[in-house]
């Protein structure tokens, strides 16, 4: 999953853009014993608070060929939710 940020400071949009959320295969659902995403979704969830209120933030899944369909969406939705309000 790549995060994207818009309409805030480039430096906030250069740090929070170089964080990517990997997945092991299949893998839709964050924390599964992943240690990379256990290190990457809090530095995510920092910045947001850090910078509450004033940042739109794009989740955008992936998948790779001959992966299921739909798999980038569930990605997707799994680090939204994992993610404070």
């Amino acid at each position: 999953v790549q995060v994207e940020v818009r309409g805030t400071l480039a430096a906030v949009e250069h740090q929070i853009g170089r964080l990517r959320v990997p997945f092991l295969g299949t893998q839709t659902q964050v924390l599964e014993g992943d240690a990379e995403q256990a290190l990457v979704l809090p530095k995510i969830a920092e910045i947001l608070r850090e910078q509450r209120g004033r940042l739109k933030v794009i989740l955008e899944g992936h998948r790779e060929d001959g992966e299921e369909p739909g798999s980038d969406l569930e990605r997707s939705l799994s680090v939204f939710q994992w993610l404070p309000p």
